[in-house]
């Protein structure tokens, strides 16, 4: 069953929204929304759902029951208006070889929204340009994005993302393999361009750091264990209630 996306004041709904593959159940009954402005991190075991419902927020799986809205709209039209910006996961590692400069990595984001034929005109151009500005990496747009560091890289597939000027920016475990020191630069420039007014939702298995970096934490293990304030979220708490939940309820 397809529940009919309506618009809706909340910035993005997720409306009982359940997945499968095949007989397993990944995903039951999600239910919860994220209001315009907010930092909320996802976190869950692995296997838990938490790739699933990234990949229905982003358009690559559709549930088998509910309704994604994000500004009012379908996820599919949403995606249409570039609103949404995306870090994949592990895009960051050194393993990935990019034969390309940090400024065709960013300027990327604006091509794919018209065809890689068709050059950019200036307002996609300075688009580009401003995402470099903000997060400090325009004297590095000529240099090969493979001879850069792990945070750096991290750097230029964010400014990618902001490149599409996204109302959210989405990402998936970014912090995989990169050192102390870089994570806590990653963690602060997160919570400026939230300051700036981007909604942030980052899908995390640092609990610890969520709990103190994010707004709003929502845990979920195939159904939806908590959606609470960050301040209000307790760790034990959240590992005990997964436990808790009958194994064939899964």
């Amino acid at each position: 069953m397809h529940l009919e996306c309506h618009p809706d004041k909340k910035f993005i709904s997720f409306d009982h929204i359940s997945f499968s593959y095949g007989e397993e159940d990944i995903l039951l009954d999600i239910n919860f929304t994220i209001p315009d402005g907010d930092y909320v991190a996802l976190v869950g075991p692995n296997g838990g759902g938490k790739s699933t419902l990234l990949k229905l927020l982003l358009g690559l799986a559709k549930p088998k029951e509910g309704c994604i809205s994000v500004f009012g709209h379908s996820v599919e039209k949403a995606k249409e208006h570039l609103d949404i910006g995306y870090v994949p996961q592990r895009i960051v590692s050194s393993e990935v070889a990019l034969p390309a400069t940090v400024e065709e990595v960013v300027r990327s984001a604006c091509v794919a929204s018209h065809g890689f034929f068709s050059p950019l005109d200036e307002k996609e151009k300075a688009r580009a340009e401003k995402a470099m500005e903000q997060l400090a990496i325009l004297d590095l747009k000529k240099k090969q994005v493979n001879q850069l560091s792990g945070g750096q890289r991290q750097r230029v597939f964010i400014a990618r993302a902001l490149a599409r000027n996204p109302k959210i920016l989405i990402l998936d475990e970014p912090t995989v393999g990169i050192d102390v020191q870089v994570k806590e630069k990653f963690f602060e420039l997160l919570e400026k361009l939230n300051a700036e007014g981007i909604t942030i939702f980052i899908v995390s298995h640092d609990i610890d750091i969520m709990k103190e970096r994010a707004k709003t934490i929502v845990g979920i293990h195939r159904r939806l264990i908590c959606h609470m304030p960050s301040k209000d979220f307790d760790a034990h708490e959240f590992s005990h209630n997964l436990y808790e939940i009958p194994h064939h309820s899964l």
